[in-house]
Formats: C-alpha cells, structure tokens, sequence
C-alpha cells in the first residue's frame, strides 16, 4: 500500500509506503534496508504498521501536519 502528498511540483513531500529495499541514508551503509517506513521531504523513516485503517489515519495526520507547517 501506498499513500502520497505531492506539492505543486510534484514533488512527494509525504508518503506512507509498505516495505521494500531502500538504500540507507548513514554515509558507509552497504546494503539495503527493507521495512515499511515513511518519506517526509527527503527523508525516509521507519513505519510500525500495524493495520491499513492506522496508516491511512497516521497518513491524514501528516498531511494536515504538513499543510499547516508549510
């Protein structure tokens, strides 16, 4: 499952998204990580899903997070 938020650029400022390989962001990592997680601008964090009805509402959260805070 995945959720965006893209700016009028079309760029994702927000994204909820279920797991799949990523390269770390730490500078001497070498292999991929693999875990939901979410994208806030440019960073990637790590995301505890626990159902879809919570990551749709954790998703509108940071939506009105971010529309208030930009």
């Amino acid at each position: 499952m995945v959720v965006t938020l893209h700016d009028k650029r079309n760029h994702r400022v927000v994204g909820y998204d279920n797991a799949h390989g990523f390269k770390s962001s730490k500078k001497y990592a070498a292999k991929k990580e693999t875990l939901d997680h979410v994208h806030k601008k440019m960073d990637i964090v790590p995301y505890e899903f626990e159902s879809c009805a919570q990551l749709v509402g954790d998703f509108w959260n940071s939506v009105d997070y971010y529309i208030a805070n930009n």
